[in-house]
């Protein structure tokens, strides 16, 4: 008879990944059983109890427009230079907030490795400090004066592009705010 918590602790304890690709290898086991493991492997705390405790993990979060994009730059040569793995890791972008996406670590196989968590601009929610709980991230947190935040946050959006994780917002609701924070009366009509 197969014995999942068996076969659970065995791919614990070995360091290894139960990934779906791998179900041929698996002895003979039903239907049930195998969905079991699945939700057991789907989980963020599985994944950090594999990960080697010696192992380490600073991620860099920082607010849009902050000069995020200098400092990575800069880490990341350091980091890459000892040896670190540099992913970004969330998932997210163009409107949508960006959020840690543990299950990349897995997939890019990298969970037992030193980690550099590129920049992100990721909010701050209880499952976000979950994980940064169970694996014992260290944050760099990059802040800036609010004022020259939003001086380079209204350029960008003038010259680049009006799509933000911060808040919705399209060229044609742009082009119809005013410098003075009000709508132009053609707006409003």
């Amino acid at each position: 008879m197969f014995d999942i918590n068996e076969f659970i602790l065995s791919l614990q304890s070995s360091g290894k990944m139960f990934q779906t690709r791998d179900t041929p290898i698996l002895p003979n086991i039903s239907h049930n059983e195998l969905l079991e493991i699945a939700s057991l492997f789907s989980y963020d705390d599985v994944l950090a109890s594999m990960r080697k405790k010696e192992s380490k993990f600073v991620w860099h979060v920082a607010a849009p427009k902050s000069g995020s994009t200098w400092l990575t730059n800069s880490l990341a040569k350091i980091a890459l230079a000892h040896e670190w793995e540099t992913p970004f890791i969330s998932v997210g972008g163009g409107n949508r907030a960006q959020e840690l996406n543990v299950s990349e670590l897995a997939r890019l196989k990298i969970l037992d490795k030193n980690i550099l968590g590129l920049h992100q601009h990721c909010l701050c929610s209880d499952y976000t400090l979950n994980v940064i709980s169970k694996f014992n991230i260290k944050v760099i947190l990059q802040v800036r004066n609010i004022k020259d935040c939003l001086v380079s946050l209204k350029d960008h959006l003038d010259k680049e592009s009006v799509v933000k994780p911060l808040f919705y917002m399209n060229d044609y609701c742009w082009s119809k705010l005013s410098a003075e924070g009000s709508p132009h009366k053609s707006a409003i009509a």
